[in-house]
C-alpha cells in the first residue's frame, strides 16, 4: 500500500470519499485519476489491501462463532444443558444476529461502510471475552446475543464494499475467494477449540480469540470507503429493475430505512436468493451445531478427536466446495446469461444423496467421507449467489439488499432450526440427533435445487440490456498477485 495523503492534494470529494474529515484516509491511493468527476476504479493496491483485512475479519468470524461449537460438548456437561437448550443457544445468537443484520445492513448504505464494519469487529471480540467469564447459563445467552449485534454489522457491509473495489466480471470468484475464509475459521475454530478446551479449559479459548478481531476493526477503519467500482457501475442503477427507493422529504429515518427494503424487494432475484438462502441455512446450521456432539456421543470420542475430525472435513471440502463455485459460476455466465444460478442449482442438487446417505449412515468412516462431498457441494453456492445479489441491484443500496436477505433468510431458516433439529431428535424412537437432521436436509436441498435452476432465467432477464449480452462484459482484472495467493 502507498503511504496516507492529505486530502488537499488528492480527488475531488465525490470522486472518492475520504473516510475521516482528516488526512488519515487514502483517496489517492484507493483510486485511480480520472477526468471530469467521473467515479474512477480503485487500484489494485487498494483493491488488495481492503481485499486482505476483510478476508482476515471473514476468517475471525467464523473462528469467533464456530468456537462455541467446538466446546459445546464441554459446555453441554459444565451446564447441564440437554440438546434443546444447546439449540436455544445457538438460535439466540441467530435471532439476534438477524434483527440486527437489517438496521445495520441499511445503515451502511447511507454511511461508510467501513466505519460499519469496524464497529461490528470491535463489538463481537470484547463479547468474545465476556462468553470466556460466564458462569450461568443466562450469561452464555447474553454473550451469544451480543456476539450476534457485532456480526451483523460487518456482513452487509463488508460484501457490499468488495462489490465496489472489483467488477462485475470477477465478482462471484472474489466473493468465493473472500467466502473461503469462512470454512478456514470454522475449521481452525473446531481445531483449535477442542485442542485448548481439552488441555487448557474452554475459557481460554474464548480469551485467544479476542485481541485479533481488534486489530483487524483498526485495519479496515482506515481503508477508504467506496460505494460503486467506477463511473459505470455506479449509473447501473438506471439499467436494473431495482430503483432507488422513494422517500418524501423530510421523513424519517424508519421511514427511509423501510424504502430502501421496500426498493430492494422490487428484484426477482433478490426474493427468489431470500428462500435461497433460508433452505441452505435451514440445513447447515444444525448439522455444523450437532455433527460434533454427536461424534463425540455415539462413538464415544474425545473433545480434541472430535474437534480435530471436523476440522479435517471440513477445512478441505468446504474451501474446495466454496471456490469451485465460485470458477464455475464465473465460467458458466461467460456462456449463459444466468449462469451464477445455474452453479447455485448445482451445488444444492449435487449435496442432496451425499448428505443423507452420510447422515444416515451408522459407520463413521461412510459418515465421515460421504460428508466430506455433501459439504464441497453445498459450500458451491455462497459465492455465485452473493454476486448475483450484487449485480441486480445499485452500488447505493447493495449492503441494503444483503442485510434484507440475512434477516428473512435466518428468521426463515436457521433461527429456529437448532432447536427444531434438537426437539426432533429427542422425540425418535433412536433418539438420534442425525436421523433428525436428515429429515429436514433431504427435502430442503432438493427445493433449493430446483428454485435455483427455475431462477436462472429471471436473473438472465434482470441483468441482460434488451438485445444484449450480459456475459459479454469483460472487465481489466483486479486481483493480481492476490488471486494466485488466494487459489483459483
Amino acid at each position: 500500500m502507498s503511504s496516507t495523503k492529505s486530502r488537499s492534494g488528492g480527488m475531488r470529494s465525490q470522486v472518492v470519499r475520504p473516510v475521516a474529515p482528516r488526512h488519515t484516509a487514502r483517496p489517492r491511493a484507493a483510486t485511480r485519476p480520472s477526468t471530469g468527476g467521473l467515479l474512477a476504479p480503485p487500484t489494485q493496491g487498494a483493491a488488495r489491501y481492503v481485499f486482505w483485512v476483510l478476508t482476515a475479519i471473514n476468517f475471525i468470524n467464523y473462528l469467533d462463532r464456530i468456537v462455541f461449537v467446538a466446546v459445546g460438548p464441554q459446555l453441554k456437561l459444565d451446564f447441564h444443558l440437554n440438546d434443546a437448550q444447546v439449540g436455544m443457544t445457538a438460535s439466540a445468537f441467530l435471532l439476534i444476529y438477524t434483527l440486527f443484520a437489517l438496521p445495520m445492513g441499511l445503515l451502511a448504505d447511507r454511511g461508510a461502510r467501513t466505519r460499519i464494519i469496524a464497529f461490528g469487529v470491535a463489538l463481537w471480540s470484547l463479547a468474545t471475552w465476556y462468553t470466556a467469564i460466564a458462569h450461568t447459563f443466562g450469561e452464555l445467552f447474553v454473550g451469544r446475543a451480543v456476539l450476534g449485534i457485532g456480526e451483523a454489522s460487518y456482513i452487509p457491509a463488508g460484501v457490499a464494499l468488495l462489490a465496489a473495489y472489483f467488477p462485475r466480471a470477477q465478482r462471484a470468484q472474489v466473493l468465493s475467494r473472500w467466502g473461503a475464509s469462512t470454512l478456514v475459521g470454522t475449521a481452525v475454530g473446531f481445531i483449535a477449540g477442542g485442542v485448548i478446551a481439552q488441555h487448557f479449559g474452554w475459557r481460554l479459548a474464548f480469551f485467544i480469540c479476542g485481541p485479533p478481531g481488534l486489530v483487524l476493526a483498526w485495519l479496515i477503519w482506515r481503508a477508504a470507503d467506496r460505494q460503486a467500482y467506477d463511473e459505470a457501475d455506479r449509473r447501473s442503477a438506471s439499467q436494473l429493475r431495482t430503483t432507488q427507493p422513494r422517500v418524501a422529504p423530510g421523513s424519517g429515518w424508519l421511514a427511509t430505512l423501510a424504502g430502501q427494503a421496500r426498493a430492494v424487494l422490487r428484484s426477482p432475484t433478490v426474493r427468489v436468493s431470500i428462500f435461497l438462502q433460508a433452505l441452505g441455512l435451514f440445513v447447515t446450521t444444525p448439522a455444523i451445531v450437532f455433527v460434533p456432539i454427536h461424534l463425540k456421543e455415539h462413538y464415544h470420542l474425545g473433545i480434541q478427536t472430535t474437534a480435530l475430525i471436523t476440522g479435517a472435513v471440513l477445512i478441505p471440502a468446504g474451501v474446495l466446495g466454496t471456490l469451485l463455485g465460485g470458477a464455475m459460476a464465473d465460467r458458466l455466465s461467460q456462456r449463459f446469461a444466468g449462469g451464477r444460478m445455474l452453479a447455485v442449482a448445482i451445488g444444492f442438487g449435487g449435496a442432496v444423496p451425499f448428505i443423507v446417505t452420510g447422515f444416515l449412515s451408522a459407520n463413521i468412516f461412510m459418515l465421515l467421507g460421504l460428508s466430506f462431498v455433501g459439504a464441497l457441494f453445498m459450500n458451491m453456492y455462497n459465492g455465485p449467489l452473493n454476486a448475483a445479489i450484487q449485480d441486480v441491484v445499485p452500488p447505493a443500496l447493495r449492503a441494503s439488499a444483503l442485510a434484507v436477505i440475512m434477516t428473512i433468510a435466518h428468521l426463515l431458516g436457521d433461527v429456529g432450526s437448532p432447536t427444531l433439529v434438537g426437539a426432533v431428535a429427542g422425540k425418535l424412537a433412536s433418539h438420534n440427533v442425525m436421523h433428525a437432521l436428515v429429515i429436514f436436509a433431504g427435502p430442503a436441498l432438493t427445493l433449493a435445487a430446483i428454485l435455483a435452476l427455475l431462477a436462472a432465467r429471471t436473473y438472465a432477464r434482470e441483468t441482460t440490456p434488451a438485445g444484449g449480452n450480459v456475459a459479454a462484459t469483460r472487465t481489466e482484472p483486479l486481483l493480481g498477485g492476490a488471486a494466485g495467493m488466494v487459489g483459483h
